[in-house]
């Protein structure tokens, strides 16, 4: 057996990936649409209230789900998309100009600590990312990279797979989500593709260590606003100076 390379994310969201990703997505996570729903309010509830004109962060924006969700209910807000994959942000660039929301989005292809914001941001979300980041010290650095570029008490939302792998509960819930995702009638071999993916790309922590971290990496305790199965989101600020 070929020994099992680790995750690339730039090769897996390939360009027919990322063609792929605004179905696959919602087939992989059943609550994909109800966890993008619930951000607006999230955000509209923070505490500081976010300015008419707030600037906000899509760390691994994806094809720009947040951006546009968010972008269409604010219309005075400011985005910047970070994103590793090429393919990715190609399709965040035409969902953001079928929008009419080009002028307000800035796009930057790579590592969020390889970029050079010239401000604080109001807000920010990380959404089905770090659960990739396997190393919890560098998973730690990551959300690290996120509260430096955010305003004291900014809200942050993340959200990502999590569990304890081996446990009755965790293995319940695994097997709910395949038993699931195989009704969708993908063909054998994807279906193997993605079980592998699931199994050996994701970094399964418990929550307990996830919110430890973000709170290591200088964010207030996080309160969890969502749960499908597997996938978990969680909302917080970053800490008051």
């Amino acid at each position: 057996m070929q020994p099992f390379k680790p995750f690339n994310p730039v090769r897996h969201f390939d360009d027919s990936m990322a063609t792929r990703y605004e179905k696959r997505i919602r087939l992989f996570c059943p609550g994909y649409n109800a966890l993008h729903s619930m951000l607006p309010s999230l955000l509209q509830s923070a505490t500081p209230e976010l300015p008419p004109q707030a600037r906000f962060l899509s760390v691994g924006a994806g094809t720009g789900e947040e951006v546009v969700t968010l972008g269409g209910l604010f219309p005075g807000w400011e985005f910047l998309a970070v994103d590793l994959s090429p393919e990715m942000l190609a399709l965040a660039q035409k969902k953001v100009t079928a929008a009419s929301m080009a002028q307000r989005v800035t796009f930057f292809q790579g590592f969020l600590q390889e970029c050079t914001t010239p401000h604080l941001y109001d807000a920010a979300s990380s959404i089905f990312v770090a659960h990739f980041i396997k190393e919890p010290k560098a998973r730690l650095t990551y959300f690290q990279n996120i509260a430096h570029r955010l305003k004291p008490g900014a809200p942050f939302v993340v959200a990502d797979l999590f569990g304890t792998p081996g446990t009755p509960q965790h293995e319940a819930l695994f097997a709910a989500w395949h038993t699931g995702y195989c009704a969708h009638g993908l063909a054998p071999e994807q279906m193997h593709k993605d079980f592998l993916h699931m199994q050996n790309d994701v970094a399964f922590l418990p929550e307990e260590t996830i919110l430890a971290l973000l709170e290591d990496a200088g964010f207030t305790a996080p309160v969890r606003f969502y749960q499908t199965l597997l996938f978990g989101g969680w909302l917080t600020h970053k800490r008051e100076v």
